[in-house]
């Protein structure tokens, strides 16, 4: 199965100084999962997530693991996007098992 991320939601909360984004995972017309990233506001790191838009969930995993690779943000920020790597690698996981 096919899954496409779509990005629903960006913006940038002054309060924490956090940039939030809500990830939606699609197949064809069906969402299938959804997930609000929050991470320490990096404007470079926001172009990297925002790329993600409309991108199939196997690219999106294997761009995620490169920039996990790479360490060029925050480790908070890591930590932060690790999890977010885990829950869609599992998820991926689950789905191709049906």
């Amino acid at each position: 199965m096919d899954l496409v991320c779509k990005i629903t939601n960006y913006e940038l909360l002054k309060d924490t100084v956090e940039s939030s984004v809500v990830i939606e995972l699609w197949n064809t017309n069906t969402k299938i999962a959804s997930y609000n990233l929050k991470y320490p506001s990096n404007p470079f790191m926001d172009i990297d997530i925002l790329k993600f838009n409309d991108t199939n969930l196997t690219d999106v995993l294997k761009k995620t693991k490169k920039i996990l690779k790479n360490k060029k943000y925050s480790h908070k920020s890591l930590l932060i996007l690790n999890d977010m790597y885990n829950l869609f690698n599992d998820l991926t996981n689950s789905t191709s098992e049906r």
